[in-house]
């Protein structure tokens, strides 16, 4: 009676660590595009601190989550485990819970003077507890600040290349150039714009 050949078994988790493999490079691809969209955006529209891009961002921001949660299941056949990188968002887990601490301990409040809304300091129901004058802006902040957080904390978690750290940075330089480039036209070309219009007045 023969033995059964081990060739298999041998393929099989080949086939299972390539599978992982595949997996964590689809996801480190994934993580690179998400972030290098939103430095694209950021520096493109947010740079004027523009309302509409700051929602963009915050939506874009959003999709870490997922993202995050992806990078974080266990995959068989990989001997690398993400958890061990959960302490990076520790600090960003006290931050969150002083934001929503000052939240619950609002120092202003909205009353309305001949037909316009106005902030009013009624000091803070525990002073010693943190405080926030508008509660529902510093949630807005928060969630911006909480997308971008986990986008970066999302390289920790997928990428293992450093020519894929490389790419991401050379298209945020880029970016930043084109922008700055677009800027230095369009203060040079705003004079000479000036000028022709008051000559043809």
């Amino acid at each position: 009676m023969s033995l059964p050949s081990p060739e298999p078994a041998s393929l099989s988790a080949d086939s299972g660590e390539s599978t992982a493999w595949l997996s964590r490079r689809t996801l480190e691809t994934v993580a690179l595009v998400h972030l290098g969209v939103m430095l694209l955006l950021a520096a493109w529209a947010f740079g004027g601190n523009i309302e509409w891009a700051r929602r963009v961002l915050s939506w874009w921001g959003s999709l870490a989550v997922p993202i995050t949660v992806a990078a974080l299941r266990p995959s068989a056949g990989s001997r690398f485990t993400a958890w061990r990188q959960i302490g990076w968002l520790l600090p960003w887990a006290a931050l969150v819970a002083l934001v929503l601490g000052s939240c619950l301990n609002p120092s202003f409040t909205n009353r309305t003077f001949d037909g316009q809304e106005m902030s009013v300091h009624l000091g803070e129901a525990h002073p010693w507890l943190p405080s926030t004058v508008n509660p529902r802006k510093t949630l807005y902040e928060l969630w911006f600040s909480a997308g971008a957080y986990l986008s970066g904390f999302n390289l920790l978690l997928t990428v293992r290349r450093r020519r894929a750290l490389r790419g991401l940075l050379t298209v945020a330089c880029l970016g930043v150039l084109l922008v700055i480039s677009s800027m230095v036209a369009l203060n040079t070309a705003l004079p000479d714009l000036a000028t022709a219009t008051s000559a043809r007045c």
